[in-house]
């Protein structure tokens, strides 16, 4: 199968990388990391420099874990370092850790009230992969 190249943008991104795989017509059809980051500063009220701080304040580290954990669910073929690095410059065992976390705690969080705007993350992710797999579906 042909490779597919596809540009990034705002994020410190390569400016572009290889998805194995995919055709070249197909290549504004998946989300990026920038999208990702984006939808969930957006729905977090957290602006793209914090999240990307050393910090472990609850108010940025739970933005952050979502954004490592929804970027390595609908970004796959970016590794792991590479999230790590971008988002506060962390390791891969940490954007491992965060996938798990968000997957166990933060989707039903009760406690700290972050589980309504997560699973709404998730849900706008996903609606926005299917409006790019199906552009006629957007409208």
């Amino acid at each position: 199968m042909p490779s597919r190249i596809m540009k990034t943008q705002d994020m410190e991104m390569p400016e572009y990388y290889v998805i194995p795989g995919l055709d070249r017509e197909d290549q504004t059809l998946t989300i990026n990391m920038d999208m990702v980051v984006k939808v969930v500063c957006e729905k977090m009220k957290i602006s793209r420099t914090a999240m990307i701080t050393k910090t472990s304040q609850r108010e940025i580290l739970v933005p952050r874990q979502v954004a490592m954990a929804f970027t390595r669910e609908f970004v796959p073929y970016l590794k792991l370092t590479y999230i790590g690095k971008q988002l506060g410059g962390k390791d891969h065992a940490t954007v491992i850790h965060a996938q798990k976390t968000v997957n166990s705690v933060w989707m039903n969080d009760k406690r700290y009230g972050y589980g309504p705007v997560v699973t709404d993350i998730h849900n706008t992710l996903k609606e926005m992969k299917t409006n790019l797999k199906n552009p006629q579906l957007v409208g």
